[in-house]
């Protein structure tokens, strides 16, 4: 089987950016309470509802930014951890 480089080239960067992903989730030493993990949950599902039906008929590249901006909050309340806490000196 033959395959491109290009196809190789994107399934090495794939595995290499999750690689990256997964080892700065679990070296993080910044959990959150459950409280704000269930608040970020809720406002990351509502940004991207927003951004699916509000923003996204009316053009589709707000809708696709707004749609992005909501997957921040949403990620950071499922793994529990947020990368920005350290910079701001917040600590659990």
């Amino acid at each position: 089987m033959f395959f491109y480089p290009s196809v190789c080239y994107f399934v090495y960067n794939y595995l290499l950016f999750y690689y990256y992903i997964i080892n700065m989730v679990t070296r993080m030493a910044y959990k959150m309470e459950a409280a704000e993990r269930v608040y970020r949950v809720v406002v990351g599902l509502v940004v991207i509802v927003i951004g699916l039906f509000i923003f996204f008929p009316l053009g589709m590249w707000w809708g696709i930014v707004v749609m992005m901006l909501g997957t921040i909050p949403l990620a950071s309340g499922l793994l529990g951890a947020c990368p920005t806490y350290p910079l701001m000196g917040m600590k659990y």
